[in-house]
């Protein structure tokens, strides 16, 4: 779920501008491709344009099962992810670790901010500041990340975030 270029459309919109949208029931498969939000909730595939904020139904395969990123691998410079307790910790191969609050459900990373969802919440962390930055409080199941959007996903709505 990682993509990179920042399109010129994507330019257009002010950073740290937030689209979102309302989710039915369950979601999986969240993803950014472009400008464009995907993922799939009992509806079907959806597809929200980030440009225009608007939502619209997508042909998409969908799988509600689908596993995510718990561990954070194939993310070079993280060595592991520990669960002393309630909350989880992500090690880097060199340089500082990241506590989180709650356990990870899904963890990517791009440009240097690793962005995590916790059963407690969404964070966005700059792993060269190590400057933590709570995109929400209500926990989140999955994530994605371009050089353009960050997005996340909570039991109610979808949310991208102009970078």
């Amino acid at each position: 779920m990682v993509a990179s270029g920042i399109s010129s459309a994507a330019s257009a919109v002010r950073p740290g501008t937030i689209r979102s949208a309302v989710v039915m029931g369950y979601t999986s498969g969240l993803s950014l491709e472009a400008d464009t939000l995907t993922y799939c909730d009992n509806r079907g595939g959806r597809a929200l344009d980030l440009v225009s904020g608007v939502e619209t139904a997508r042909e998409r395969p969908c799988n509600r099962h689908e596993e995510r990123n718990r561990g954070c691998g194939e993310i070079d410079f993280v060595e592991s992810v520990r669960e002393p307790d309630q909350d989880d910790i992500i090690d880097a191969k060199k340089g500082p670790s990241f506590p989180v609050h709650g356990h990870i459900h899904d963890c990517v990373f791009n440009s240097g901010v690793l962005l995590v969802a916790t059963g407690v919440e969404i964070v966005a962390i700059d792993v060269k500041t190590d400057r933590r930055d709570v995109k929400g409080k209500d926990g989140g199941d999955q994530v994605a990340i371009t050089e353009a959007w960050m997005a996340w996903s909570d039991d109610r709505k979808v949310f991208a975030q102009r970078r």
